[in-house]
């Protein structure tokens, strides 16, 4: 079990990083929307300013990026990351009570 486990671990660290990252950022969007706002402006201006977008793609990916729309996606991350933790630490729970018996 234990060398099961350090073969997987890169894996799982990787999955517990990411669901961190998705709910800390999720957090952020809908606690301070006003400073994920500026910060989206900030981002699409600089795109725009170095001439990557067009200022018409840019206004319709802001809109997105304020929106619903990004939120459900982070959120959408967040939960798949959570159940897919929940999913391994059963499989763990069932493996170390297999290998007691």
């Amino acid at each position: 079990m234990r060398k099961l486990l350090l073969e997987e671990l890169p894996w799982l660290v990787t999955l517990v990083l990411l669901t961190a990252f998705c709910i800390g950022w999720l957090c952020f969007m809908i606690v301070d929307p006003d400073k994920w706002s500026d910060f989206v402006d900030k981002e699409y201006t600089f795109w725009v300013r170095r001439g990557i977008c067009t200022p018409s793609f840019a206004e319709k990916f802001k809109r997105f990026e304020k929106g619903l729309g990004m939120k459900i996606l982070i959120g959408s991350g967040a939960s798949l990351g959570f159940v897919g933790l929940l999913y391994i630490g059963v499989l763990l729970v069932r493996l170390a009570l297999s290998a007691h018996r």
